[in-house]
């Protein structure tokens, strides 16, 4: 009788004793201070510590379209533009891009994340339409900062590097300044004359390190003109604006002529300037004249679809047609006969 009740406890030590011998690893883990001595033990730390596996990656590129659907590896560039991806979501992309497009169509991909919902991936084409538009955006800011024109292109930084390319798309070092500018980060720039101007008042101390001997290159005081081989290139005598106005046109932008704007004008109410920043439309001065362009998803396409086809039927907002003359014919003059 005395032997049946020891039974159950001598059972509960044995699975105990069983339970924390420190021959048995639990699915290939390890007791809590235990040395390692197993290079199974090992191999699951490491793996426990190891940073996402090469075809988590791949697939998360292949998703983005950074590399093609059936590549197995990628080059540092693309792994850049994996991380560029990343952290422009991380700044609000989405929504600055349905704020100035109207939608993400091609520019993001669902996916399902590991706990059930659905998330949102950057596309590469999405991040570089997000580089496009912003800057667009970038240019007319640096143009209300007293740099018009041609002398956006010109502007550095101050470690003397290129804020825009000759297409008029931000640098490297142009996004991350501009970004700044978006932020309300003090950032600061230079105009070709070597004067610097910024968000802020240039502190002293920074005026006075970038004024040194050799602290950037120097540049003449004087209005920059053309190299003097351009004024007889005919085929450098039209670009100005038509680099923006070509790269509108490959994203999808719409071409409107002058009286398709002014209609917006009337329709909306609103100023060419508001009517900029509530909407799509970009105005571009070029050396052909001004340039109307127009997002295909934008509301107003509504408004440009119903003047067109009005146009069309002879309805109002066509052009009229120059009136037909309508004065008393000319009475014909008796003339003599031949006799």
């Amino acid at each position: 009788m005395h032997h049946n009740r020891l039974n159950p406890i001598v059972v509960l030590l044995a699975t105990t004793l069983a339970a924390c011998s420190p021959k048995e690893e639990a699915r290939g883990g390890r007791v809590p201070g235990e040395i390692i001595n197993s290079t199974t033990t090992a191999a699951a730390i490491v793996a426990d510590q190891a940073p996402p596996p090469k075809d988590t990656v791949i697939r998360e590129m292949r998703r983005r379209g950074i590399v093609p659907t059936d590549s197995a590896r990628w080059t540092p560039d693309q792994y850049t533009l994996l991380l560029r991806c990343r952290e422009a979501e991380k700044m609000g992309v989405f929504k600055f891009l349905r704020d100035k497009i109207g939608s993400l169509r091609g520019l993001a991909v669902e996916f399902q994340t590991e706990q059930g919902y659905e998330g949102l991936d950057l596309t590469a084409r999405g991040y570089r339409k997000f580089i496009f538009v912003l800057s667009q955006e970038a240019f007319q800011y640096f143009e209300s900062k007293g740099a018009e024109g041609q002398w956006v292109y010109q502007l550095k930084t101050l470690d003397r590097k290129r804020i825009f390319t000759d297409d008029g798309i931000l640098t490297d070092k142009g996004v991350t300044l501009y970004l700044k500018v978006r932020r309300k980060i003090p950032a600061f720039w230079k105009f070709p004359s070597g004067r610097i101007v910024g968000t802020t008042r240039p502190p002293k101390d920074l005026l006075a390190r970038v004024s040194r001997p050799n602290a950037f290159n120097p540049t003449p005081t004087s209005k920059p003109l053309p190299a003097p081989q351009s004024w007889s290139d005919p085929k450098k005598k039209k670009t100005k604006g038509l680099g923006r106005v070509k790269g509108l046109l490959a994203s999808g932008f719409i071409e409107l002529s002058e009286a398709e704007e002014r209609h917006l004008l009337e329709k909306t109410r609103l100023s060419e300037r508001q009517l900029q920043d509530k909407s799509s439309l970009q105005i571009i001065q070029t050396d052909e004249g001004v340039k109307y362009l127009i997002s295909p998803s934008d509301p107003l396409m509504s408004l440009i679809s119903r003047y067109r086809g009005g146009a069309a039927k002879g309805l109002p907002g066509a052009k009229p047609r120059p009136p037909k003359k309508t004065g008393p014919k000319p009475r014909l003059k008796k003339t003599p006969g031949l006799r």
